[in-house]
């Protein structure tokens, strides 16, 4: 039996260390001297903050991280990307100085896409394709060149001029900001999609559209053009003159919304191209010292007409001014000039909302101004139908007339399966309604006919 035990005593020892990283920063950014790469596609996911040089030498550039040229290194420039074709920017990319794409070399890039941000301080790109759906900021100018360039959902604010030239441009839903000018030359189509695009162009010092491109229409883009105190600013446009008509509304570089705004003794100047053109404006809003003080704030050359199809003030009141460089368009309805009306059969159609708001028009001629009418758009009411004998026979139509409207009278063979052939238009030139007659000759041999008389509210 064993009486002397011994035992042996171990010590642990443990140490912890807890560290709250929420606060903790970066006091002194990572810098690059030289970047270079070698890759036929090269995808950049860190942050870098390149100071001497900067060298893509490859077809393929996408920038996924956040990316500064500083230092020496002040500009983006031909010699960056000797051979680059496709750039596209998901990240961030800082060029103090300016940035070139393509624009300084023979042959332009063939896709430029920004979808993150873009902040060099002047931006000029010569490419095939050019898209932006990110934000570009920068303090000098912006020049485009481009066969097809859309502008989707993007941002951009420019402290020198916009210049956009392309083949084809398209525009859904973006912002353009400049404190300079704006100045568009496209050839071929200039576009938005449509009445809900919600495009927009700021401008402190005037837009200019140069020329009128193939196909156009911009009825979902608002341009807003002010004047600083005590400035006089051009705005150019050039678009067909068809008259007031909503002919002038299709095809025609239409625009939506046009807002014009001058400080304390500012004027707006607003010409044509040629010899005489048109600009035919979907909403007109007059803003700022214009609306107080329309005829010192705002000057239309001779070779100019304003067209609108609604404003933020009385579009009668507005009709005729300026010496009848600002008329008005009643007979046409877009997306932010027209109202539903409800016909006497429980059918609804569009019409133009100044001329549904008409306290002196009379639109089907029953004797009740548009505004206190339930009804303003009626059918034609026929007062009276006469055959006369004769060689050859006639038909004599009448019906109520309303002032200053036109007419057409279109005739059918048959009612089982009508094809309408028109017959003629008639227009009631005079400022009162009346009823009014046509007549129709009806040659030896000559089938039974139908008639109908139509108009346009």
């Amino acid at each position: 039996m064993v009486t002397n035990i011994s035992t042996n005593t171990l010590e642990f020892t443990f140490h912890i260390l807890l560290m709250d990283a929420t606060n903790l920063g970066q006091d002194i950014p990572i810098t690059t001297w030289d970047f270079k790469t070698e890759s036929t596609n090269t995808v950049i996911i860190d942050n870098l903050l390149v100071t001497n040089t900067f060298l893509v030498n490859g077809e393929g550039l996408e920038i996924v991280g956040d990316v500064e040229l500083t230092g020496r290194l002040r500009t983006w420039e031909a010699t960056n990307a000797p051979n680059l074709r496709f750039f596209t920017n998901s990240g961030s990319l800082t060029v103090i100085s300016s940035a070139n794409f393509g624009s300084d070399r023979q042959a332009p890039y063939e896709r430029f896409v920004n979808k993150g941000f873009l902040n060099p301080f002047s931006l000029s790109v010569d490419a095939e394709e050019f898209e932006n759906s990110g934000q570009i900021t920068a303090g000098g100018r912006f020049d485009l060149w481009t066969r097809t360039g859309k502008l989707d959902g993007g941002r951009s604010f420019f402290g020198g001029d916009i210049n956009l030239m392309a083949r084809d441009l398209k525009l859904r839903n973006s912002t353009n900001q400049t404190q300079s000018r704006l100045t568009l030359m496209v050839t071929n189509s200039l576009i938005d999609s449509g009445g809900d695009a919600a495009s927009r162009f700021v401008v402190n010092r005037g837009f200019h559209l140069m020329r009128k491109p193939v196909e156009g229409n911009l009825l979902g883009t608002t341009i807003i053009s002010a004047a600083p105190r005590f400035a006089s600013v051009l705005n150019r446009w050039t678009a067909d003159d068809l008259g007031p008509t909503a002919a002038g509304f299709s095809n025609n570089v239409a625009l939506g919304r046009l807002v014009l705004s001058t400080a304390f003794d500012a004027e707006l100047v607003l010409e044509g191209t040629g010899t005489s053109n048109a600009m035919y404006v979907d909403f007109l809003e007059l803003a700022g010292n214009t609306m107080d003080d329309l005829e010192n704030s705002i000057r239309i050359a001779p070779n100019l007409v304003v067209y609108f199809a609604y404003a933020n003030i009385p579009v009668e009141e507005l009709d005729g001014r300026l010496d009848g460089r600002l008329q008005w368009v009643r007979d046409f309805a877009g997306p932010n000039s027209s109202v539903e009306v409800l016909l006497a059969n429980g059918r609804t159609i569009l019409v133009n909302r100044g001329l549904r708001e008409s306290r002196t028009i009379d639109s089907d001629g029953d004797g009740l101004a548009n505004f206190f009418d339930p009804f303003p758009i009626d059918d034609v009411v026929i007062t009276s139908t006469q055959v006369f004998a004769g060689d050859p026979p006639r038909l004599e139509i009448s019906w109520r007339a309303a002032a200053n409207t036109v007419y057409t009278i279109d005739y059918s063979t048959s009612m089982a399966v009508p094809e309408w052939q028109e017959l003629m238009n008639y227009t009631n030139a005079v400022p009162t309604n009346r009823v009014v007659t046509v007549e129709d000759e009806l040659p030896e041999g000559t089938p039974q006919r139908f008639y109908r008389v139509r108009y346009t509210p």
